[in-house]
């Protein structure tokens, strides 16, 4: 009973990674009447799952891009944009419920029956993307191998981070009915994620076959968007979050925010933050299907916030995709999203 309590706890706290996002400090699957102390551990994991995974993703893109010939990484990069873009409609589409009772949890995802537009579309991409890696099986298999060493070092990072949480945030913990089971029961949860890295390998055939259905397409399909705009199921309230205020998050490369206005029909000013200089930036803007509307060499920045105003009066209304590649001493980072033209 004990342990379904403090799943109570941490189940929201885990749920709070997969749909945190850099650009929104306090994750949505906490209750309104969270203590300050739940909070700090949701930002806080939040800012351990952004810090180690988004150099890794930009790795494995660069791995991607570098094993496809030219053509095929046009057309990946042709389902990327559309892919996003399409993430981002979707994501506002679907409806969230999450509960969890001591009996256990229950979640339920579900899309608005008469918003689904775009559903089989993302189905085609999948199926297209998976097609697309069977000429790479080789590389791509050879990249899984440290895809799966990543998801072990995660684990043992975050049941590392568990216990120093624990250590230097005892009194406030002591005094939160929620946060004395985390205490108790820390040494149970952080042996259990360390020992999720003897069941992730590649004798495991039902994670191998997962991996290869689910997971490789998504890193295939990663673009550059925040983490949590790399499922549907990700809150799109980001784009009025205090994005300036969470940037030192990212102590690896940057972020990038939602341009204002949006929707946009003349100029619209994109705005970024960086938390180290970056020798070189590139933006890239690709419509709705893909195809690369315009590329501003915008030089080198220092850390800091930073503006680039583009001029969209010539834009065919419709949905795009502004990519921003930075150069750091972290290696190449890319980060987009997806703005609106009207008329």
């Amino acid at each position: 009973m004990m342990r379904q309590r403090v799943l109570s706890f941490l189940l929201p706290a885990f749920l709070g990674l997969v749909a945190w996002s850099t650009l929104y400090g306090q994750s949505e699957w906490l209750p309104e009447d969270a203590t300050p102390i739940q909070r700090q551990f949701i930002d806080a994991a939040g800012s351990q799952l952004q810090d180690y995974w988004n150099p890794k993703l930009n790795e494995y893109k660069r791995s991607i891009d570098q094993m496809l010939s030219p053509n095929d990484l046009q057309q990946l990069n042709a389902m990327r944009v559309r892919w996003s873009i399409l993430m981002d409609k979707l994501s506002q589409q679907m409806t969230q419920k999450v509960s969890v009772d001591e009996d256990g949890e229950e979640m339920d995802f579900s899309f608005d029956s008469d918003k689904e537009d775009g559903f089989m579309e993302i189905m085609e991409i999948w199926t297209n993307t998976m097609s697309l890696s069977t000429a790479y099986r080789s590389g791509l298999d050879n990249m899984s191998d440290n895809v799966i060493e990543d998801v072990g070092g995660f684990t043992d990072r975050m049941a590392s981070f568990m216990d120093e949480f624990a250590q230097l945030h005892q009194a406030e913990l002591q005094g939160d009915e929620k946060g004395q089971e985390l205490l108790a029961h820390r040494n149970e949860v952080a042996d259990g994620l360390r020992g999720i890295r003897k069941t992730i390998n590649k004798e495991n055939k039902g994670f191998v076959q997962v991996y290869t259905l689910a997971v490789e397409p998504l890193i295939m399909l990663y673009n550059g968007g925040d983490l949590g705009d790399i499922l549907p199921f990700i809150s799109s309230q980001t784009s009025s979050a205090d994005l300036g205020a969470v940037a030192g998050l990212l102590p690896k490369g940057g972020v990038l925010q939602q341009n204002y206005p949006n929707p946009a029909s003349a100029k619209t000013t994109i705005p970024f933050t960086l938390s180290q200089p970056s020798s070189e930036a590139t933006l890239r803007i690709y419509s709705a299907d893909g195809g690369l509307v315009e590329t501003v060499e915008l030089g080198a920045f220092q850390s800091g916030s930073h503006t680039h105003e583009i001029d969209v009066s010539t834009f065919a209304p419709g949905s795009y995709l502004y990519h921003l590649t930075l150069a750091t001493d972290g290696g190449e980072t890319v980060y987009s999203k997806v703005m609106q033209v009207v008329r």
